[in-house]
């Protein structure tokens, strides 16, 4: 369902997850090859996630990939309040994830895994 029908209905917490195909920097390319359609997606997108970032709750959390130019111009930011990476949270891998919090703190490494840049299997050795 849609959940601009029940967000603005007295939440304490809202975590949103607005689609990030048009506005996610790996999908810049697209946006060139398909200038007409995929204009029409990037602003339906935008307006998604000024939605959920607009909600009328204390505390929210909106969680998207990393942002081209063009999206951040629409949705109206500059920057998130951070960006966290697996790897920061027990996995080897590295993903920049935007987190547009208010009312919340940032959150903390909960498990780092400094061998990013080693093997999966190396990384293995390292917890055995």
């Amino acid at each position: 369902g849609d959940a601009e029908l029940i967000q603005d209905r007295g939440w304490d917490l809202v975590i949103g997850h607005p689609p990030c195909t048009f506005l996610a920097n790996s999908g810049l390319t697209w946006l060139y090859r398909d200038p007409v359609l995929r204009k029409g997606q990037l602003i339906a997108n935008a307006a998604v996630f000024r939605r959920m970032r607009d909600v009328r709750a204390p505390f929210v959390a909106i969680e998207n990939s990393k942002m081209h130019r063009y999206a951040k111009a629409l949705v109206g930011i500059d920057t998130p309040t951070q960006y966290i990476h697996p790897w920061q949270h027990g996995t080897g891998h590295t993903k920049p994830t935007a987190l547009h919090l208010t009312g919340l703190p940032p959150l903390k490494p909960s498990c780092v895994v400094y061998c990013v840049a080693l093997s999966c299997a190396e990384c293995r050795l390292l917890w055995v």
